[in-house]
């Protein structure tokens, strides 16, 4: 679309860069925050990719092909904690950090046994990550979102939260259709999402 303004453009790029900016912490390292760097970094090649396929060789994914991206992401992200780290594809020394994940694994091994004494309904939403656990664990959270999502409300409250993420993804897909820049952005927002929510 036509910019509204001749400076719009301008103001997006300098938005863009303070992102990329306030990512690399006080120490000005892209690898601060090395998750949320590494979710935008994905995000935004997904973007241009998705764009660049609409625009020039006008062809959209179909939503069962983007269902089963993030579905994947999600088990794989699911698995992560019970594996002991990153299988599959360990980006950890490309991202400089060790392959603990600079001690998730750790925290992952602690959480674990109490996400399995209640796995179908979990502790209840806010009922595990009381002032007392952390004080007990020693942590102020899992650092996986989906096992602290086995925490809070078990695999219940996983799946439901997988069937949000997927049929919003099928719904990002059919925005695709009539406005593609608004669902390939959508679809950006939930890859991200699902990306960070691993580490």
């Amino acid at each position: 679309d036509i910019p509204v303004t001749w400076y719009q453009t301008y103001i997006e790029l300098f938005i863009m860069a303070l992102s990329i900016w306030l990512f690399t912490g006080p120490k000005h390292t892209l690898t601060y925050s090395s998750t949320s760097t590494a979710a935008l970094a994905i995000g935004l090649i997904a973007l241009l990719s998705l764009q660049w396929l609409k625009r020039h060789q006008n062809i959209t994914l179909g939503a069962n092909l983007l269902s089963v991206i993030i579905s994947f992401i999600i088990l794989y992200g699911t698995i992560t904690p019970f594996g002991g780290g990153l299988k599959i594809f360990d980006a950890s020394e490309l991202l400089g950090r060790s392959e603990s994940l600079t001690g998730r694994t750790d925290i992952w091994g602690k959480m674990i046994p109490y996400a399995m004494q209640k796995p179908f309904l979990g502790h209840g939403y806010g009922g595990f990550w009381t002032d007392e656990w952390r004080e007990f664990i020693k942590a102020s959270d899992v650092h996986n979102g989906y096992l602290d999502t086995i925490l809070n409300t078990g695999a219940i409250g996983l799946i439901l939260s997988s069937i949000f993420l997927v049929t919003s993804c099928r719904k990002a897909q059919r925005e695709m259709m009539q406005n593609s820049d608004w669902g390939i952005f959508w679809f950006c927002i939930i890859l991200m999402t699902v990306v960070h929510n691993i580490t």
